[in-house]
């Protein structure tokens, strides 16, 4: 019997006796205002940056609550009202099983007004599917724009780039074990096919490091390329329960990585190193002041912080840090590729770059632009939801607040259909001629 009864309450049964209702949902909303209030680290910013007016956007949350609101419209209603603070690290969890989540096997990338099949296409070769570059009619029946505008009123993101960035990955999640698929071949004929999704979706964030982290190339002379998917801890399990002591010994293999990296571009007598930091979603700011000690000749500020203190905010201050005597060190032109994936740590490393480097640049798409020591602020007392919101703020060490702008790329890249479709990688293309010309341009004009 008492298996039963956990079985029952697991699975919802008996849940519905103690569901919230339209009063105590309300004061659940009321709860998460207050926290935001008294928590949030960007509510003046956001205030003053996006025009964002809480009171109201919590009357129109209010406002749709009524006798027939189910808990799952609450949970819609409360993401909807979270997305709109554009805080890209926040969270919403409410508790209970969450369902099993799929992969429809292609890859969206946004151009214009037309949706197109990315560079990742998993099997879909075999199954008669689309090819890199064709453009998505449907998906399952419904049109991609009217899929993006419903799915972007409900993510975090704090800028519009890494708005866009993350509704198209969550454009090919689901719950269907296949998909029925519209679109448009390189011949302009319409096509279509069901194609079988793939268990087992791996979200973006949170995942394992990515295979080839810190892996070094030298796509043309004189010239390094060393790809950054992540600055996680290579063992994250280990890591989140990790003392200080422990951090160190964790991180102690991968700065160990970083230090061979810049040892090896030295011995080929580089003079840029492109960092390609696309769809990094950050890790740990431990690994990125490692990497600027390399490449930041003089003594710097990696970023400085403010934290809330007897309800008000402390002064901006940051640690000094310098290059240890034991490292190579690399002095030279620096290129970072990036774009609307590039988040948090990484976000807070090219802001020290942009700030702090001689002779840095960036190229590709704005970033996410999100940082500030999120944390768990608030559990509902009714929905028991629990919400997660940034509780710091973060500048770089000569600028200001890095959450909600992030970095701008100097030199704009634009994907096209044709890209996808040969292969190309107009972002590092543009990287190498920028590269190129600047080793050919007279010593005393660099």
């Amino acid at each position: 019997m008492r298996n039963l009864i956990v079985f029952l309450i697991l699975t919802g049964f008996l849940g519905a006796q103690t569901r919230p209702g339209q009063e105590e949902m309300r004061a659940d909303l009321d709860q998460l205002v207050a926290a935001i209030r008294s928590d949030w680290s960007y509510l003046e910013h956001r205030a003053e940056g996006i025009g964002l007016e809480l009171d109201r956007l919590a009357a129109e949350a209010r406002a749709r609550i009524d006798a027939g609101t189910t808990v799952d419209d609450f949970r819609d209603i409360l993401a909807e009202f979270v997305a709109a603070l554009r805080d890209g690290h926040a969270g919403l969890s409410f508790p209970g099983p969450r369902p099993a989540a799929r992969l429809r096997p292609f890859e969206l990338v946004r151009s214009g007004e037309h949706f197109l099949v990315g560079r990742a296409t998993w099997g879909l070769e075999k199954e008669g599917g689309p090819a890199p570059g064709d453009r998505v009619l449907k998906i399952d029946g419904e049109e991609p724009a009217r899929i993006y505008e419903r799915i972007s009123r409900r993510i975090f993101a704090s800028t519009d780039s890494g708005l866009e960035f993350q509704t198209l990955a969550s454009m090919v999640r689901t719950e269907a074990e296949e998909v029925r698929l519209n679109w448009v071949d390189r011949d302009g004929e319409e096509r279509s096919a069901s194609i079988p999704t793939l268990a087992k979706y791996r979200a973006m964030r949170g995942g394992p490091v990515p295979r080839g982290n810190w892996d070094l190339g030298f796509p043309a002379e004189k010239v390094a390329l060393l790809r950054i998917w992540s600055f996680a801890a290579p063992d994250q399990k280990a890591w989140r329960g990790a003392s200080v002591e422990q951090r160190d010994e964790i991180l102690a293999s991968t700065r160990a990585m970083i230090d061979r990296r810049i040892d090896e571009i030295a011995k080929m007598r580089v003079e840029t190193l492109i960092l390609d930091l696309r769809r990094n979603p950050g890790g740990t700011d431990l690994l990125g002041i490692h990497l600027a000690k390399q490449l930041l000749a003089d003594g710097f500020v990696y970023f400085r912080l403010s934290a809330k203190r007897d309800g008000r905010w402390t002064e901006p201050g940051g640690l000094p840090y310098a290059r240890d005597e034991t490292m190579t060190g690399f002095d030279g032109r620096v290129i970072a590729l990036i774009d609307g994936g590039v988040f948090s740590t990484a976000d807070n490393f090219l802001r020290a770059l942009s700030d702090l480097h001689p002779d840095f640049a960036t190229v590709g798409r704005a970033t996410g632009g999100g940082t500030g020591a999120p944390r768990p602020s608030v559990t509902l007392a009714h929905s028991k939801a629990t919400i997660r919101l940034c509780t710091q703020r973060v500048r770089g060490p000569k600028s200001g607040i890095i959450e909600g702008v992030g970095t701008i790329p100097d030199h704009p890249v634009t994907w096209t259909a044709d890209d996808l479709r040969s292969g190309r990688d107009p972002d590092l293309e543009l990287a190498l001629r920028l590269a190129t010309k600047a080793q050919e341009a007279p010593a005393e004009k660099r």
